[in-house]
């Protein structure tokens, strides 16, 4: 009985020489383990996307006349962007995945603006998009 138990004690604390049988089987059961363990058992999974309840995209207004509609984009929905061009496809993006009406159509943005806090920092985006 002590025997395995040093035994595990020695795979454990891994002790074995690269090479040797014992080292082999350690490393062997570990690929088993890793490559044969469902996906169930693990739950760690990174948040994809905004914050559930926290960011939104909203309709604030709709232009019939002009066929028009007009959202707030809350800034927090959006990766720090570099260029203009690329702040416009973030918003894109963000009003395409957070708009129920608008997932799988195409429309395009007709203009954007930034709506400053009181500390100068975006909070967020007024967008105008035409379907």
């Amino acid at each position: 009985m002590a025997g395995i138990g040093r035994a595990f004690s020695r795979i454990f604390f891994w002790t074995h020489e690269r090479g040797t049988a014992p080292y082999d089987i350690a490393v062997g059961l570990i690929l088993v383990f890793v490559l044969l363990s469902p996906r169930s058992w693990f739950h760690d999974r990174p948040m994809i996307g905004p914050p559930p309840a926290e960011a939104t995209v909203q309709e604030i207004s709709e232009d019939v006349a002009a066929g028009t509609q007009t959202y707030h984009v809350d800034a927090r929905l959006l990766a720090s962007p570099m260029t203009e061009t690329e702040l416009e496809h973030l918003i894109h993006d963000a009003v395409r995945k957070n708009v129920p009406d608008l997932k799988g159509r195409n429309f395009k943005i007709v203009h954007f603006t930034q709506i400053l806090g009181q500390n100068g920092s975006v909070i967020y985006y007024e967008v105008s998009i035409k379907p």
